[in-house]
């Protein structure tokens, strides 16, 4: 498997694959985390213009999976209801993952990817 950066011409093959996880989820009992139309081209497009956007390529070339991994403090988790954020230590953020459900490894290649670019972008803010 393979990851490199997302480029724009790889969009309509990314809104297919989120489209494909959305219905996944959907049918595996998860109705409301990503609602239909996110994420939207618009996020996506800007991910990939800020860097953090990540596709995984099986051996024929054939996207099979798509993150994005952000550096820096994460608005997301400004407030976490009843308990914040318990560390001050810079991190990075796994946001979107989402695979074809056909190739195996998805998640293990990126989390791999994060562990190898976070501690880097990390020791780079410290």
């Amino acid at each position: 498997m393979r990851i490199r950066q997302t480029e724009n011409g790889d969009l309509p093959a990314l809104m297919a694959l989120y489209a494909q996880a959305r219905a996944f989820m959907r049918a595996k009992g998860n109705p409301n985390q990503w609602p239909d139309g996110y994420p939207p081209q618009s996020l996506l497009e800007a991910d990939i213009a800020q860097g953090h956007s990540y596709v995984l390529e099986d051996e024929t070339g054939q996207l099979v999976g798509i993150f994005a991994l952000i550096g820096g403090e994460d608005p997301t988790y400004g407030q976490i209801h009843g308990l914040g954020w318990r560390s001050q230590s810079p991190y990075v953020t796994l946001h979107r993952l989402a695979a074809n459900g056909k190739a195996r490894g998805v998640a293990r290649a990126a989390f791999d990817l994060i562990t190898k670019i976070g501690r880097a972008s990390c020791r780079e803010r410290v």
